[in-house]
């Protein structure tokens, strides 16, 4: 997406594209995470055409579940290549301000539109919504990738003053309370999407600070590993289901599989390096999940097919991992068209994501279910692809006609000296003009208790 790359790195590189143009415009930026954004976003609006779709249930469900279980993918890649390249980068303010003035412009853009396409959508709520977009989690990403954002630099002094073990700890313990106790137990109250963000930067930064990546073969098979999990789960679910024993309490004995399987997961990850640990952790989920699944029945298990696709979850996680380390490891290339498309993908998740939107967008999906599973994919990527089309299209019209001049205002004057001194506060940097004082003072002055004091005791 494009907000997820707020803030350039030393390559040009975080997930959306709030880059200063000019410095862009210098150096092409490296088309392997472009292309990588246009693929995850691919996945998300497929993602929101099974679940937001209207379906009658004239085709299997499973069918709908394999088209969606990529969401969660797409999103865990994009903190990954933001995190990738904000551990080497210096917070930037007017990233977050691009961020905050594209939802507003998309937010406010689609009520006003709704205004005379479809007046019965625009409440009170809605209009609450469109103008208070990050606080009332009109966008649930947006929300917490700003707060992410905010935090990433205290993050980043955090994990750069740490040892490459301390660091690989930490991974492992967030790895274990926040995806695999949520994985084997449902166990929402651990379901945060700043948290979650958190881990994955915390993760991302660790591959990027000792240079951690996987062979093409391994990364495929990460990848394999997880979308595999996934599908496994929705066809027992939806397929299997009326064969698995149901019971009506779970016993002792499941639980203390449960245990014992984070318990092993976490000690092969300890001792484990790289690869063989996601594949160690993948492998005994899937086991974990089929028996569990035989002994306590689909609903004492998972609430539906989609659980294992969803936030904090594992198998997703694995396919995401495959996924950026395939990117990873091909050749750096660039080629204007990606990155071109590619800078629209935050657009293309703000118009299509916004519920007024896919109200009208998703509602007549009940006409593909006549369609033969094979001919339903290939419909669903050509829509897929339409709209990322359509909206990008809208998106460039936005990024030269809004985005341009305003930010252009916002770099100038007092606005910029003043977002020039939230970046200082941020990094951790002694203000500006302080600075220049101080070193005017030296030989003729005295810093004392913070205060800057001229040898005729007047106060600067």
């Amino acid at each position: 997406m494009r907000a997820c790359r707020c803030i350039e790195g030393e390559a040009s590189h975080s997930v959306g594209r709030f880059s200063d143009r000019s410095s862009a415009r210098k150096k092409e930026r490296d088309s392997r995470f472009e292309l990588l954004r246009i693929v995850c976003m691919m996945l998300i609006v497929l993602h929101h055409f099974a679940l937001h779709g209207e379906w009658t249930g004239d085709i299997p469900r499973v069918f709908i579940d394999w088209i969606s279980m990529g969401g969660k993918v797409g999103v865990d890649c994009f903190i990954f290549i933001s995190a990738y390249f904000l551990i080497r980068s210096r917070f930037k303010i007017r990233s977050l301000v691009r961020v905050v003035l594209e939802t507003l412009f998309y937010s406010l853009g689609i009520l006003a539109a709704m205004c005379f396409i479809d007046p019965s959508q625009v409440t009170t709520q809605s209009i609450e919504q469109a103008c208070t977009p990050l606080s009332s989690y009109l966008y649930w990403f947006v929300s917490s990738y700003v707060v992410m954002v905010l935090l990433s630099p205290f993050v980043n002094r955090f994990l750069l003053s740490i040892s490459r073990e301390e660091h690989r700890r930490l991974v492992l313990v967030a790895f274990a309370i926040l995806c695999m106790l949520p994985t084997a137990f449902s166990a929402t109250f651990l379901e945060s999407g700043v948290l979650w963000f958190l881990f994955l930067y915390v993760l991302a930064a660790y591959w990027r600070l000792y240079n951690v990546f996987e062979r093409p073969a391994k990364a495929v098979g990460m990848l394999a590993v997880g979308v595999g999990a996934m599908m496994a789960n929705s066809a027992m679910v939806n397929v299997w289901g009326s064969l698995i024993p149901q019971h009506a309490a779970a016993s002792v004995a499941p639980r203390l599989v449960c245990i014992a399987a984070l318990v092993g997961c976490t000690v092969l990850m300890w001792r484990m390096r790289r690869s063989h640990a996601v594949w160690a952790v993948a492998i005994l989920w899937v086991v974990v999940d089929l028996a569990l699944s035989v002994t306590l029945g689909v609903n004492d298990v998972w609430t539906d097919s989609q659980r294992l696709a969803g936030l904090n979850q594992a198998p997703p996680l694995a396919a995401a991992v495959g996924l950026f380390m395939l990117f990873m490891s091909a050749r750096p290339f660039s080629v204007r068209w990606v990155n071109v498309l590619a800078s629209c993908a935050f657009g293309v998740y703000l118009i299509h994501e916004n519920p007024m939107v896919c109200h009208e967008l998703w509602q007549h999906n009940y006409l593909l279910e006549g369609l033969p599973a094979p001919a339903l994919y290939v419909v669903a990527v050509g829509i897929a692809a339409g709209v990322y089309l359509t909206c990008a299209a809208i998106d460039l019209v936005r990024q030269h006609a809004f985005e341009r001049p305003v930010m252009a205002l916002v770099d100038g004057g007092a606005c910029g000296r003043a977002l020039d001194r939230i970046d200082a506060w941020f990094n951790g940097d002694t203000s500006p003009t302080r600075a220049a004082i101080a070193s005017n003072a030296q030989g003729a002055g005295l810093v004392r208790a913070g205060r800057i004091v001229d040898d005729r005791g007047k106060t600067e």
